[in-house]
């Protein structure tokens, strides 16, 4: 029992002073402190969503490395997303148009 409210205190007397450290933050420094932390977040949840596809698909090794990019990295180092690959989502030449009345006709 005694030590169970001793790792309370500790953690309330720890928080206490993580919220008096970042009250007394500069702007600036906050505003860092809050991008690295967005930046991190959307890493790790880019991480995690590659991480759900190969276990969906252990197969998947190629897409994921394709997909690891965001666009704007990808822009970043001077690539058109046409020539990032996505033209190919694009392109079905199979496709053969059928009007609405066809469609209707045959059902």
């Amino acid at each position: 029992m005694l030590l169970g409210t001793t790792l309370k205190m500790f953690l309330v007397v720890t928080m206490q002073k993580a919220r008096e450290r970042y009250a007394r933050m500069s702007e600036e420094k906050k505003m860092k402190l809050n991008a690295k932390k967005r930046e991190n977040y959307h890493r790790r949840k880019a991480e995690k969503q590659a991480t759900d596809v190969t276990m969906q698909n252990p197969n998947a090794s190629s897409v994921i490395a394709a997909t690891n990019q965001t666009p704007l990295s990808v822009l970043s180092q001077g690539v058109e997303l046409d020539d990032a690959g996505g033209d190919w989502l694009r392109r079905n030449d199979t496709y053969a148009a059928t009007a609405r009345s066809k469609l209707k006709s045959a059902n």
